[in-house]
């Protein structure tokens, strides 16, 4: 019979329930009292866990974990079908082969008395030794761990359940020493001690293990065996628990059995419905601090409180792949389970949070209110209408207009009907005896609804104050803030309300605050302490009690006292760090004087004395909180609304425990010991370098990652706190001397640090840097002061006679480098030709020779035909390709005393004395320069080839007729333009001087 079945049998039909006045009080009864006795079952069901899972991404490169285990510092030890590793909360290592373990697969782990890690594996046993593993034997024999919870221990020496039964291992001068803990005789008289199934060693020394198909003991009093009450043993016991109540809880595959202390009987405990995936070999079996037993059920897990059993699985949020196999709670509190294929699940929240959403039954995960009814029936109020823990959580049946309206706040009447403001104004009441919700009024958008000592109950509006003076009785509805204001102006806002330890309602407004009682209003004002009035940011939500108020907005928490009857009430801000640049959406002062402050970033609370913060990485379902959704329930636990559903806070005694912080300081790629101190040692020293330094700063906390922070400095480096998230920290390059690393960790969540922790370290200096390389350093100076005179009067006399030779060395050379200077400029740069102004010497020279001798002269200007057509078509290089190979083909033909010089740009001049152009060998001289030009192409460094081709301008200089260079050029110059004219590519002669 499903559970609907079940409550339609106690609740009775719809019908029913509507036959008359008496017979529904009857049912509502009836109701209540199935309720109390379903209720707790029901909601273990339904309630949703949050879990975070290591896996690959995070360095877990095996998801099939098989063990667990937290060591002394609190790091996390995972044994998986394919290696070991560690897990310090931001890191994840693997051991393996480098480290000792040659055999990857681990069955089982166990963490001694002294503190020492054992891991077995399919087919050997080994201890970690420092930063090794190290392989127990029995002589040469391993030891190969059975199936099940092989390894125990107990006043220093391990229990290991092996192939060839249970073994002492303990340490001796030599070594380990491993040896049987049955000899012969004893195997022969007890046959079941051969049959071991699983292990556990007590304090006092007792070994507990699973014999045949009983129980055995073993201890000073002798082997003593236990069997079970009525139905015997059908399977091998799997997994032995021993609870610090000094119960023994035994598990096999699909049984459970406890002794209690004292008792001589294996007593069988109740278990879930069957599970839908079978038990591995060694079913998870741990008890957390509450005492609540924890084990593998089916793909998911149970858990026993004393009397019930709950069961968490993949409705509840778990994924297990092919179930849980490895228990572990850590001493923060929280559990961790290993999984068949899904890696490393840590359940957040574990001692203090569960919530529910739209997977449970509400008809939102927006959730904005709550109320615990008389009857013990919990509404929630959700932004898909209202839900109820009347069986299965549900939405209640409503008219069609009111499903999906936003239940912002819930209350009481004295009759026990459910009254329920929305955001859209809407004002309805439920009757649980008819199960109908009916809408009463349309008001502007309800904010707080809350019923006063006399059981009026107080409506809070956007536009407005309303108040029933009676709801029992269906008084009327009448507004009460009007005679408040001035006519005609706005009435400001209402946010919130609560209800003082007087009996006064507070109400708070965008413009200050209301005061009600005996259903009257006042206005006050609310000042800061310079008295000034504050802003509405700061008055959104309210809470009362202890004499004060709590008020809280965009701008972080505000604390008045509210003794007396002033008008007039002045307001502390408190610096809280926690809420800086946080929203305060919701306020409540429990019983315990505990303030909880919901806000757009988790919940913060504080106990007067210190806060805590808590968010989705400590099991909020989400960390945007809404605006008034806290509530106290009857039994002290705490309701928190979210956008993405309830979260329910419990066992709350252990909320405030002083947490475990630690910060542990390594050396990368270094083993680091620790000294004698009394010495003055260092705890690490090392050579000068230049490499960097690298240190591992690791806190294994697992609870508030996130709000972790390393503070850390380097004394005789840098004086100052650095602070982060990174536990990585790098040092580059240390100068020789000694230093000192300080270190701890803060949880602002937590609000706790961790003790300081310190690392000396000596830098050594490098060799030429210590004293027995300075006294040598020394004595040689010594030696070589008289060699090193003696050296220096035989240097000065042979640089005496260096310097004399270098003197007439340099004289030499700044003689050929001034007729160098010479020849460069008269040269052009590019052509290596005359440039123009010694060009013009020469002329004159030539001019002058010529006069004195009688001989011709022949002046011939050369000019590249479209050479500005090469420069734009091929580039200035290819520009300066052609006139390059114009001036060696000019240069090619001529005489010894012929002048060939640059006039500008593409312009060469030819100056070739003792030439006369008016006989036809002068002009066929003149014809060889011009064919020399243009006979072949110029091959250009790109490889292509271009035609060259010139003008010529000639001018004849007759010794009987005298001219000057500037008309000789002049008529030169005249002759080149007519070859221009006339086609380019052809020499033309100027026309002889008349005679004067």
């Amino acid at each position: 019979m499903g559970r609907a079945a079940e409550l339609m049998q106690v609740f009775g039909s719809p019908v029913s329930r509507k036959a008359g006045a008496w017979h529904a009080r009857r049912q509502a009864g009836l109701r209540a009292l199935a309720l109390v006795v379903l209720l707790h079952a029901w909601l273990a069901q339904a309630q949703q866990r949050v879990f975070q899972f290591l896996r690959q991404e995070q360095g877990l490169e095996n998801l099939s974990v098989v063990a667990l285990l937290q060591d002394r510092p609190g790091n996390l030890w995972i044994g998986t079908e394919n290696g070991l590793y560690s897990f310090d909360g931001a890191r994840v290592r693997r051991y393996g082969r480098g480290q000792g373990l040659v055999e990857p697969r681990i069955s089982a782990l166990h963490l001694d008395q002294s503190g020492r890690l054992w891991v077995a594996s399919d087919t050997r046993l080994f201890v970690r030794e420092e930063d090794e593993f190290v392989e127990v034997r029995d002589g040469g024999e391993p030891i190969s761990a059975q199936p099940g919870q092989a390894l125990s221990s107990t006043r220093g020496r391990l229990v290991v359940n092996s192939r060839r039964g249970l073994y002492w291992v303990r340490r001796e001068a030599a070594g380990w020493r491993a040896e049987l803990l049955f000899d012969a005789e004893t195997r022969r008289q007890h046959p079941e001690v051969r049959d071991v199934s699983s292990v556990v060693a007590d304090p006092g020394g007792d070994v507990w293990f699973g014999c045949a198909r009983s129980l055995c003991r073993f201890g000073t009093a002798g082997l003593h065996r236990y069997d079970p009450a009525g139905e015997a043993l059908s399977e091998p016991l799997t997994s032995l628990l021993l609870t610090s109540d000094g119960r023994l809880w035994l598990r096999a595959r699909t049984r459970l059995w406890r002794l209690d202390p004292g008792g001589e009987a294996l007593q069988p405990m109740a278990l879930p419905p069957a599970a839908d995936v079978p038990a591995p070999w060694s079913p998870a079996l741990v008890a957390d601090r509450q005492q609540r037993i924890l084990m593998q059920w089916g793909s998911g897990l149970a858990r026993w409180d004393g009397r019930h059993w709950e069961q968490i699985a993949a409705r509840q949020g778990l994924q297990t792949g092919g179930g849980v196999t490895a228990l572990l709670q850590v001493r923060d509190g929280g559990v961790w389970l290993g999984t068949a294929g899904a890696g490393l699940a840590h359940w957040l929240g574990y001692e203090h949070l569960r919530h529910w959403g739209l997977a449970e039954g509400l008809p939102s995960d927006d959730v904005w209110s709550f109320l615990r009814s008389r009857a013990g029936e919990l509404y929630i109020g959700t932004a898909g209408g209202l839900a109820t823990e009347h069986g299965p959580l549900r939405g209640l049946q409503a008219p069609a207009p009111l499903r999906r309206e936003v239940a912002s706040s819930l209350a009481e009447d004295a009759r026990g009907r459910l009254w329920v403001g929305s955001f859209n104004g809407a004002l309805s009441r439920y009757d649980p005896i008819t199960g109908t919700l009916t809408q009463l009024a349309k008001l502007p958008r309800i904010t707080r609804l809350v019923t006063d000592r006399q059981g009026r109950l107080w409506i809070v509006t956007h536009d407005g104050i309303y108040l029933i003076d009676d709801p029992a009785r269906d008084t009327p509805l009448h507004r009460i803030d009007q005679g408040l204001y001035p006519p005609k102006t706005q009435v400001p806002n209402a946010h919130d309300a609560c209800l003082a330890d007087d009996g006064r309602i507070w109400i708070s407004t965008t413009t200050g605050l209301l005061r009600g009682e005996d259903g009257r209003l006042e206005r006050l004002e609310v000042v800061d302490t310079t008295g000034q009035p504050l802003g509405e940011e700061w008055l959104r939500v309210i809470a009362c009690g202890q004499g004060r108020l709590w008020m809280g907005g965009d701008h972080g928490l505000l604390e008045l006292r509210i003794d007396g009857d002033s008008r007039t009430l002045r307001a502390q801000s408190l610096d809280v760090p926690l809420l800086h640049d946080r929203s305060v959406l919701s306020l409540h002062l429990d019983r315990r004087g505990w303030l909880w402050t919901g806000t757009d970033y988790g919940v913060a609370i504080w106990n007067m004395s210190r806060w805590r913060f808590i968010r989705q990485d400590a099991g909020l379902p989400w960390n945007d909180c809404n605006q008034g959704a806290v509530y106290e329930d009857r039994d002290g636990s705490m309701w928190l609304g979210t956008s993405r559903g309830a979260a329910r806070f419990d066992d709350l005694d252990t909320l405030f425990a002083p947490p475990e912080l630690s910060v542990h300081v390594g050396v990368q790629g270094r083993r680091l010991v620790r000294p004698d101190v009394r010495r003055g040692g260092a705890d690490l020293t090392l050579p000068w370098q230049m490499r960097a330094l690298v240190l591992d700063a690791a806190s294994p906390a697992f609870e508030h990652r996130s709000a972790l922070r390393f503070e850390y400095r380097m004394q005789g480096q840098d004086e100052d706190w650095r602070s982060g998230m990174a536990g990585e920290l790098v040092y580059p390059s240390l100068q020789p001397g000694r230093y000192r690393f300080e270190v701890r960790v803060r949880n602002a969540d937590l609000q706790a640090e961790s003790p300081l922790q310190s690392l000396d370290i000596e830098v050594l200096p490098p060799w030429w840097r210590t004293d027995w390389f300075y006294a040598l350093c020394a004595t040689a100076a010594a030696a070589l002061a008289w060699a090193a005179y003696r050296w220096r009067l035989h240097r000065v006399l042979a640089r005496q006679r260096e310097l004399r030779r270098l003197v007439a060395e340099r004289t030499r050379q700044i003689e050929a480098s001034h007729a160098q200077m010479r020849e460069l400029a008269l040269k052009d740069g590019l052509t290596g030709v005359l440039n123009r102004r010694a060009l013009g010497d020469a002329l004159a020279a030539e001019i002058a020779r010529a006069g004195r001798s009688g001989k011709p002269l022949a002046l011939v200007i050369v000019d590249a035909d479209r050479f500005k057509q090469v420069n734009d078509r091929h580039g200035h290089l290819a520009g300066d390709a052609v006139l390059i190979a114009i001036s060696q083909r000019l240069q090619a033909p001529t005489r010894p005393y012929d002048v060939v010089g640059r006039y500008g740009g593409e312009e060469f001049v030819l100056l070739l004395p003792d030439l006369d152009v008016d006989q036809p060998e002068g002009r066929a001289r003149i014809d060889s320069f011009h064919r020399s030009i243009s006979a072949s192409a110029v091959k250009l460094d790109s490889g292509e080839e271009l035609r060259v081709t010139c003008s010529f301008g000639v001018a004849s200089l007759q010794p009987d007729r005298p001219e000057s260079p500037n008309e000789l050029i002049a008529r030169a110059d005249a002759a080149l333009y007519r070859a221009k004219e006339n086609g380019r590519n052809r020499v033309e002669y100027a026309p002889a001087t008349p005679a004067p």
